[in-house]
């Protein structure tokens, strides 16, 4: 799991703590791992030659040099591209990084779900087509963190610009495609 993050409402990469600023033994043996690989990573790639933690990448990520952004990104989700457990480990990274995001990526589906069914008619369940009254914000929560998984393994690597926005873009379109079904067009009269 990622972590436990709080709905920010910036557009920070910085993550939120629980109640208590002592993260979970979880978390820190997440964060153990991150700065591990994030360590070995720096010495091999000149891209990563300044990110040498998990606390370090968050302070690049919260800056405000935007090229650097890319170049962070991009370098980390070259290395998500990658089979096996070491795509699997900087992909987790980038999606601890991305997780600031993804209440904001929430709020956008549910919102054009709700629109898309409009106040009449059946409003069926995420696997359904669309967003009902029963269901939680959790479900969807759950499936736009999966569709941010999907991004960022499959990312593509020929955009280098702009790559947190691309992320949140696309993994909100491939959300929208997944949990809300096209309208129904009217039979024509003649």
């Amino acid at each position: 799991m990622i972590g436990s993050f709080e709905a920010n409402s910036g557009t920070s990469f910085r993550s939120s703590s629980r109640s208590t600023d002592r993260p979970s033994k979880a978390r820190r043996a997440s964060l153990e791992r991150f700065d591990v690989a994030l360590s070995s990573w720096s010495e091999d790639d000149p891209a990563l030659a300044g990110v040498s933690s998990h606390s370090r990448l968050t302070e690049v990520l919260d800056s405000r040099n935007y090229d650097h952004h890319d170049e962070v990104l991009h370098a980390l989700l070259q290395r998500a591209a990658i089979d096996g457990n070491g795509g699997a480990v900087v992909a987790e990274l980038v999606l601890n990084a991305m997780a600031a995001a993804v209440p904001g990526i929430v709020a956008r589906v549910i919102r054009a779900s709700r629109a898309a069914v409009g106040t009449f008619g059946a409003r069926r369940g995420v696997t359904g087509g669309g967003v009902s009254l029963n269901e939680t914000n959790a479900d969807i929560q759950a499936a736009v963190i999966g569709h941010l998984w999907e991004q960022i393994r499959c990312y593509p690597l020929r955009r280098r610009h702009h790559v947190a926005a691309n992320l949140v873009f696309d993994t909100q379109r491939s959300a929208l495609r997944a949990l809300v079904s096209p309208p129904v067009k009217p039979p024509p009269t003649s």
